[in-house]
């Protein structure tokens, strides 16, 4: 078992490998687990009273499927607790929270991809033929296609378009592609556009009781608009 912390602390054998047995919904117990562009993934864990209050003096944990386990600090600006470590691409993890206010240790698993690789564009061209790829500029009057390879299921892809100053149109979808409507450019302008992938479990506002969120951008792909 590999423990990660960044401060020594004294270590029970009792808080990794007691048993989880009490009820989620009695304990009010939230977490979430994000990751951006691939790096660590930072977990946030919200242990709260009967009260709503978030419980300061709890032993919070974090184990992975390979039985590594990372120890979470209360941080007082988040008012949560609060660690990263590089977990695998693919896992799910289990949070254990360990406090006076609980009968028992109150647990939960939040599922997380952590993608590491951001989506490639295949192609980038107009309704005329001309490819960004291939060094050649946007017609105005033309709808724009762009199509990317495939990070698995689940994904969700947002293609936004830029200039220097602004973002001029963003459109999301679960496909791998889509096109930017006929009159959406300018001729004379260039822009940038920029691929991100997301993959989304649980929910943010917590109606359940977990968040998980992984987001990688591709480089920018610049191009030019003429009539």
């Amino acid at each position: 078992m590999k423990i990660f912390k960044s401060v020594p602390i004294l270590f029970l054998s009792i808080l990794f490998f007691a048993g989880c047995e009490s009820s989620i919904e009695n304990q009010n117990l939230r977490a979430s687990a994000v990751s951006v562009n691939g790096d660590d993934i930072v977990f946030r864990v919200y242990p709260e009273n009967s009260s709503g209050d978030i419980m300061t003096g709890s032993l919070v944990t974090v184990t992975n499927s390979e039985n590594e386990v990372l120890l979470l600090e209360f941080d007082n600006d988040s008012q949560c607790y609060i660690s990263s470590f590089d977990g695998l691409e693919s896992d799910i993890y289990n949070i254990k929270v360990i406090s006076a206010a609980y009968k028992e240790a109150a647990c939960i698993q939040i599922p997380h991809l952590r993608l590491t690789k951001a989506p490639t564009i295949v192609s980038f061209s107009d309704s005329m033929g001309n490819s960004v790829l291939s060094g050649k500029s946007i017609n105005s009057q033309s709808a724009v296609s762009c199509a990317w390879n495939s990070l698995g299921n689940g994904i969700v892809y947002q293609v936004n378009i830029k200039t220097a100053l602004s973002r001029i149109w963003t459109g999301s979808t679960s496909a791998c592609n889509i096109e930017i409507p006929k009159g959406t450019l300018t001729a004379g302008k260039t822009y940038y556009l920029y691929l991100t992938a997301q993959k989304i479990c649980g929910d943010p506002y917590f109606s359940l009781p977990y968040y998980s969120f992984s987001t990688i951008t591709s480089p920018a792909v610049t191009f030019y608009v003429e009539e």
